[in-house]
């Protein structure tokens, strides 16, 4: 008779006394400005691409610029950065996040990813850095690692 293998919860796996994750920052983004509108979005995309994205509603427009604003205050804001929508490099980095946000809406997310990549290189570009990319070569510290069973005796 073969012997059944223990179950294994993720509380089992984990040792609490040397657990490292990412410090959370406590800086909480912050905007001002005149917020983003349906020109600024139109204006950066071909008419066709732009008709597909607003998908038949333009409300769908104003909801990826409320979250791309977002994104951006919170990524700017690890550096220090308070978005500006006035300013026309912070205004530009919030139209890319936004545009990203119109191709994750459709679930098309691979074909948004080159304006999430311009609204990155963007911040870095204003003096900011994003979390993870001042230094790729890090080595990341696990987490959690799990554990293989051993061998059944039959």
């Amino acid at each position: 008779m073969k012997e059944a293998l223990p179950v294994t919860e993720i509380d089992d796996l984990l040792d609490y006394d040397q657990t490292e994750s990412t410090e959370s920052q406590s800086v909480a983004p912050s905007t001002s400005g005149t917020a983003l509108v349906l020109s600024d979005i139109s204006g950066r995309l071909q008419p066709a691409l732009y008709a597909s994205l607003r998908d038949g509603n333009d409300d769908n427009v104003t909801k990826a610029c409320t979250r791309g604003t977002l994104m951006a205050a919170s990524l700017m804001s690890r550096s220090g950065i308070s978005l500006d929508l006035d300013n026309l490099g912070h205004r530009e980095i919030a139209c890319q996040y936004s545009i990203y946000e119109l191709f994750l809406a459709l679930g098309i997310k691979d074909a948004g990813k080159e304006y999430r990549e311009k609204g990155k290189n963007l911040i870095v570009a204003l003096g900011g850095t994003i979390p993870e990319s001042a230094n790729p070569e890090s080595v990341r510290t696990p987490v959690m690692a799990l554990a293989r069973p051993g061998k059944l005796k039959c």
